[in-house]
């Protein structure tokens, strides 16, 4: 007899779409200018497991949101006011042929399931507002402004919601004696449960800035 290995390998797949949206607007001539910038896409990454019938897809999508307003006080005091946004979405569709559990059989590498977390997916937010104020004063141009950024992350990360099953062999799953049965459940209810992760961050910033010329050439 002979024995050999064979391998395959499909690439993974991704598509997307995205749309720009930006204006530029002079609100009061010389005094008030105002900047938007809008940007919104979709995408789904595609790869392709051992067994076809149990592909699943992973679509994205974003928004990212910019906007900022020039004042102009005087000739020698000027503000700037901006304020942000970026929000992620990635999340798993539903298997396919969701009635059949993710099987490992010890001689066998591969599992008859999508192992990618079902229910699953990430949720990212950063916001960020900040003001600036800039003054000239003689061979001075001083520079002052605060900052502050928010992140809220969410990840929905559920393991063996369907139930995992672990065989020794082949011959032990012919004969449906598993080794290990593995599900993620409540244990006051015994239902399945959803595993959440959430992240929050604060940060504050605040910085001054002197400008100073001794004279035009140093």
């Amino acid at each position: 007899y002979e024995y050999g290995t064979a391998s395959y390998n499909v690439p993974s797949t991704s598509t997307s779409d995205g749309e720009t949206l930006r204006v530029d607007h002079e609100l009061r001539p010389n005094k008030d200018r105002l900047y938007g910038y809008y940007y919104h896409f979709t995408g789904v990454t595609k790869t392709p497991p051992v067994r076809p019938v149990f592909e699943r897809d992973n679509p994205t999508g974003g928004n990212f949101f910019n906007l900022n307003e020039t004042h102009i006080f005087s000739p020698t005091m000027l503000n700037e006011f901006g304020a942000g946004m970026v929000r992620y979405i990635g999340t798993y569709t539903t298997p396919n042929n969701i009635w059949v559990s993710p099987i490992n059989i010890g001689s066998i590498s591969g599992t008859f399931q999508d192992t990618n977390p079902y229910p699953g997916g990430w949720f990212a937010t950063e916001y960020v507002v900040k003001d600036s104020v800039s003054i000239v004063r003689s061979s001075h141009t001083i520079k002052a402004g605060v900052e502050r950024r928010r992140q809220d992350n969410t990840l929905k990360h559920t393991a063996s919601y369907i139930p995992n099953y672990t065989f020794t062999n082949i011959l032990t799953f012919v004969n449906d004696d598993a080794l290990s049965e593995a599900r993620t459940v409540n244990p006051l209810t015994g239902q399945p449960t959803i595993t959440y992760a959430s992240q929050r961050i604060t940060e504050y910033g605040a910085f001054v800035q002197d400008d100073w010329k001794v004279r035009r050439d140093f």
